[in-house]
């Protein structure tokens, strides 16, 4: 979870620095959709309803899986594809790259997040 918060940071900040703020803003919105769902989860974990708790916790991976599994791969694809400076500025085109690269690794944590949710929803069907 350091990792992910480190990379998300160092994101938002390089892409600041380098004026890919729409890039910024739309990953920054996708993780903030997602996580909205997980804390409604979280509250309903700890009221006496389990029944409640465990729908909400399905909805939360459902919503989580569309926005950083497909939302955040499409967006991915599309700085490494589009995220170009002009022919002036080439020379700084290491940076974009570099950004493009914490994104493919922030999307591979979410891959491995979501085969973790999958298990919590066997373990949960299984035992009960």
């Amino acid at each position: 979870m350091c990792l992910h918060h480190f990379l998300t940071v160092s994101l938002l900040c390089g892409m600041i620095m380098q004026n890919f703020l729409r890039i910024g803003i739309v990953v920054a919105w996708v993780h903030s959709c997602s996580d909205c769902w997980t804390s409604i989860s979280r509250v309903f974990s700890n009221i006496k309803y389990k029944g409640l708790t465990e729908v909400t916790f399905i909805l939360c991976t459902a919503v989580w899986m569309y926005f950083r599994n497909y939302c955040m791969p499409l967006i991915t694809y599309l700085c490494w594809t589009r995220a170009i400076y002009p022919p002036e500025l080439e020379a700084y085109q290491a940076a974009p790259t570099i950004l493009s690269g914490m994104l493919i690794a922030l999307c591979v944590m979410h891959v491995y997040w979501l085969f973790l949710f999958f298990k919590i929803i066997y373990q949960g069907i299984v035992t009960g």
